[in-house]
């Protein structure tokens, strides 16, 4: 009798089928879906250039030396506040390395890169729920500054900071652009963006003012919701 007292009290704590599965379904519930949540991460991706392109030209005191591309490699990370379900909030930092530029004046030479960055905010629509069963499309304008440099890391000139002034210029301009997210998961997401940038700097730089770019890059996102 004690011996079926004692299974019938293990079977009595026993977790049955039934409640495990309320249990996993419950869970399910609580978190949130792809269209209510903020989203972070990192884009890689190829720079295309659509602007000028440096002439070469020399004058009798200043010359350079260039190795600069019309497609550079592309770095952007970013971060986005979900407003509602098909709007979003987005503010991305890129950067991009067009070459090698070494000027040469007089007896001195200064070597170093073409960079451009690129500080934007704009607004993500997702005019669709989703295609393909897992795709969300989206239409992204907004603005922001543009920044260019002849960055320099090397130089024969003793008194650098004193005489030579790095050649850059700004220029505040619009930013248009369109994509598809990927949710993998609750929390990873892949991206698939393009963007056009029109860039006219306000000085001249390495021969070139007109910066017109197009981006074209994938990148992958951290999903998360608002911890308030």
């Amino acid at each position: 009798m004690k011996k079926y007292l004692l299974i019938i009290m293990v079977l009595a704590f026993l977790p049955t089928p039934g409640k495990s599965q309320v249990q996993v379904r419950d869970s399910y519930d609580k978190s949130l879906p792809f269209d209510k949540r903020h989203q972070a991460g990192i884009r890689l991706g190829v720079w295309l250039n659509q602007g000028d392109e440096p002439s070469g030209r020399d004058s009798s005191v200043v010359s350079y030396k260039m190795d600069i591309g019309n497609t550079n490699f592309y770095f952007e990370g970013f971060g986005a506040y979900r407003l509602n379900p098909r709007l979003m909030f987005e503010f991305s930092l890129g950067f991009v390395n067009r070459g090698n530029v070494t000027l040469y004046d007089g007896r001195y030479s200064y070597v170093g890169n073409l960079v451009v960055y690129s500080i934007l905010a704009h607004v993500k629509l997702y005019p669709l729920p989703r295609m393909l069963g897992k795709l969300y499309p989206y239409i992204t304008a907004g603005g922001g500054l543009y920044y260019g440099r002849h960055d320099v890391q090397f130089t024969t000139d003793y008194d650098f900071f004193r005489v030579f002034n790095e050649k850059s210029g700004t220029d505040f301009n619009y930013v248009v652009g369109g994509g598809f997210d990927w949710p993998l998961s609750g929390t990873i997401g892949l991206d698939m963006n393009v963007k056009y940038m029109p860039i006219s700097l306000s000085n001249t730089i390495v021969d070139i003012s007109n910066f017109d770019a197009l981006s074209i890059s994938v990148g992958v996102k951290y999903l998360f919701e608002s911890g308030k």
